[in-house]
């Protein structure tokens, strides 16, 4: 493990490959890890446990789905921007890509029971480092990290409100998909064979989380006392460590290269395929807040700030070659939003500006990752909008709200090790969301 970290963290190195993720700490566990945000959750600095909102699919916390009051469409896409910064060196390399995000579908089954699936990234590996160094025995040599693939998952949810008040939720996440690693020696004598490990894991397996909900109404209107004018909203969310199963796949060979340098194969010194185990995915949880304005004249709160805090047991994860020295990660996040025209009295009125929700947050995180027992941090700020829009020609009793989301992410993963990457990073978050009223019976034609 220190062989590898120390070639992980000396420049130079090169990135490359089509791939949803192109940063050398991808190395670590199961790779840069997706946490099923979309847009919203997104430009709201990542929060998600206590948000609740009847036109926006929230599976971050199940149990939000019970708020849902229409059916919901939505889909996303992301385009990264990553720059690597050596801090010993200052030598920087810039990558980015763009990659599918999310394509999720909500709906009410009854007034008590919402429900919705999405396809999203569970995980990603991406990166290609090496580095070089005399050895006593066999002089010159340079060792090659290569990784690529990452893992999926399909998540089903269901939230039910047990009383007018309360939400419990449950997800269930099949995730599958397969992780490449290659590791390669290499010697600048030519009368020693170089060596390398192809290594295979594939994930195949069902997952649970579950997540609840509390709403508190406040402010109740003087006029219409089954009205109130704010909430407060209570949330959290739990995934016990699960026994994942998989199936590794490796092969060791020693190879040369010819005259006109292509590489040759030897000498297959180790194979394994498909051998069948485990890896453990950790203990997750989160405690979130939110306090909002609502208005008869639309679902949902006009304006909301919230708050949350997710910690995620890595210390327990292990896979194939068993504990891998990861560290218990910490996440603290704050956002919010306000439509101007619901949440000032005779702003926006009349205008599309006022119709926009306009999102903003902040986050911090004491990441898993460690190296001579420095902490790697991530840290940003976010924010984002919504243009509502609505399709012509409505059908008597249609209620069709659709809208087009934006989310930005700048923010910076580093540590104060002087060995280590610094990668400061923008993401572009592109959403549509399509709300139907469905199952109607149709007085019209």
């Amino acid at each position: 493990m220190r062989k590898i970290l120390v070639a992980l963290f000396i420049f130079p190195f090169i990135v490359k490959g089509q791939v949803n993720s192109v940063s050398p700490f991808t190395l670590f566990g199961v790779g840069d890890l997706s946490e099923g945000y979309f847009a919203k959750n997104i430009s709201m600095g990542g929060t998600y446990s206590a948000l609740r909102d009847p036109l926006f699919i929230n599976l971050a916390n199940p149990a939000s789905l019970s708020s849902l009051e229409l059916t919901s469409l939505d889909f996303g896409v992301t385009h990264r921007f990553l720059r690597q910064t050596d801090q010993n060196s200052g030598n920087s390399i810039n990558n980015q890509n763009t990659y599918f995000h999310y394509f999720a579908m909500g709906f009410k089954f009854k007034e008590w029971w919402g429900s919705a699936i999405s396809l999203t990234p569970y995980s990603q590996i991406g990166y290609s480092v090496f580095t070089q160094e005399e050895h006593p025995d066999f002089g010159f040599t340079q060792y090659n990290f290569q990784g690529d693939g990452g893992i999926n998952q399909i998540v089903w949810g269901n939230s039910f409100e047990l009383w007018k008040s309360l939400s419990l939720g449950v997800n269930a996440r099949y995730l599958f998909g397969t992780n490449r690693k290659r590791i390669s020696a290499e010697f600048e004598d030519r009368t020693f064979l170089n060596s390398r490990r192809n290594e295979e894991l594939r994930v195949s397996d069902v997952v649970f989380d579950f997540g609840l909900q509390y709403e508190i109404k406040l402010d109740r209107d003087a006029e219409d006392p089954k009205f109130y004018h704010k909430n407060l909203v209570i949330g959290a969310t739990y995934g016990n460590n699960s026994q994942v199963n998989a199936n590794q796949s490796l092969v060791d060979y020693t190879y040369g290269y010819d005259n006109s340098n292509i590489e040759v194969p030897v000498d297959t010194t180790n194979s394994v395929i498909g051998y069948k185990g485990s890896i453990m995915l950790p203990t997750k949880y989160s405690v979130g807040l939110s306090y909002g304005g609502l208005t008869k004249a639309k679902f949902g709160n006009s304006w909301m700030v919230t708050a949350d805090f997710t910690q995620t047991n890595w210390s327990e994860y292990n896979n194939f070659e068993g504990e891998q020295g990861l560290k218990n990660s910490r996440k603290f996040s704050v956002g919010g939003y306000f439509i101007p025209r619901y949440s000032f009295k005779q702003s926006g009125r009349g205008s599309y500006f006022g119709e926009i929700e306009w999102r903003m947050g902040v986050f911090y995180e004491d990441s898993h990752i460690q190296v001579d027992n420095q902490p790697v941090t991530v840290q940003g700020f976010t924010a984002g909008f919504n243009l509502p829009f609505k399709p012509k020609n409505l059908i008597p009793g249609d209620q069709k709200l659709n809208n087009f989301s934006f989310g930005i992410v700048v923010g910076t993963k580093s540590s104060e090790s002087n060995t280590l990457i610094t990668e400061d990073f923008i993401n572009l978050t592109f959403g549509l969301t399509f709300n139907d009223l469905w199952f109607q019976k149709r007085k019209y034609r």
